[in-house]
């Protein structure tokens, strides 16, 4: 898959473009982008998303990184990803010229692809409906998906950052059609795990990126191309008297030292707050325990598949 950083420059062949904020990349948003490939492959055109690097002055965090959401688009079979950055410049963007000079001039769209709310140009003015006109005085098509519902709800970027930030991860599955993951560095903690007999991966993330409230979390980590049954603590740990904020995950089945790697932790399902014990020895039943459910959790799943 190839990469762009930015359009000014732009030189390519005629494409089918997705065009969208593509924060989460949920169920709605594959849609777009597979509708862009579909129409792509049937007439010889570059299968294209352009999106921001960054989220554009909205308020909340990123449900994905742009690393993982390149992640996600090169895993969907994506040809070329234009990243652009919301500057005051591009802010002040009229719809004529954004139509003209980005999608006509720099991205050479034949097809655009967007969803039912789509918004562009200055102050958002533009919309699917003004979108389609615009581009058809440049010969292109415009294809506007469709408002998705799951059980009676829209999918939407805002529907699932607020099931995230509630600790509803298990739910987040039917709007994003995967679960909630984060993808981080592997750091050096107070190495207090390995005391217990838990040794954990403490994980750094990028800070404009949204994270579960605290508690603890059924998960599943890849380390590598394998994936791995785990449980994940978010918070404080007030057993030990650490009262800062940190995500570590003990990992299931797994003893290897992956200090300095990068990982990815799902988060399945919250089990429990997190929990002041009087002893270490209390504390360590209850990761037992933890880990168990993890475990058998995983295996309903295998069994059900």
């Amino acid at each position: 898959m190839r990469i762009y950083y930015g359009s000014s420059e732009l030189c390519i062949e005629k494409s089918a473009v997705a065009l969208g904020d593509f924060d989460a990349i949920h169920k709605g948003h594959t849609e777009i982008i597979n509708a862009a490939g579909k129409y792509a492959k049937e007439n010889g055109l570059l299968w294209t998303v352009y999106m921001f690097s960054q989220r554009p002055n909205k308020s909340g965090k990123s449900i994905n990184s742009l690393e993982k959401r390149l992640k996600i688009l090169e895993s969907m079979g994506v040809e070329a990803v234009v990243t652009e950055e919301f500057t005051q410049e591009y802010k002040n963007t009229e719809c004529e010229e954004f139509v003209s000079e980005y999608i006509a001039k720099r991205l050479n769209a034949k097809a655009v692809f967007v969803g039912f709310n789509y918004r562009f140009g200055k102050n958002a003015k533009g919309n699917a409906e003004s979108l389609k006109k615009l581009c058809e005085s440049h010969k292109i098509e415009t294809f506007v998906s469709k408002c998705i519902e799951v059980d009676g709800v829209s999918v939407s970027s805002s529907e699932i950052r607020k099931l995230i930030e509630n600790g509803e991860t298990e739910s987040v599955k039917r709007f994003m059609g995967r679960y909630f993951s984060l993808c981080g560095e592997v750091v050096k903690g107070r190495q207090l795990g390995r005391t217990l007999g838990f040794p954990t991966a403490n994980t750094e993330f990028p800070d404009d990126t949204i994270i579960p409230p605290c508690g603890v979390y059924i998960s599943r980590t890849k380390v590598g191309d394998n994936k791995y049954y785990s449980i994940t603590n978010v918070g404080e740990k007030p057993t030990v008297y650490d009262e800062r904020k940190n995500i570590e995950t003990a990992i299931g089945d797994f003893s290897r030292d992956i200090y300095g790697e990068k990982i990815e932790i799902e988060f399945i399902k919250k089990i429990r707050n997190i929990e002041k014990f009087h002893t270490l020895f209390e504390l360590t039943n209850q990761l037992e325990r933890d880990m168990e459910k993890s475990k058998e959790y995983f295996e309903r799943m295998n069994r059900n598949e």
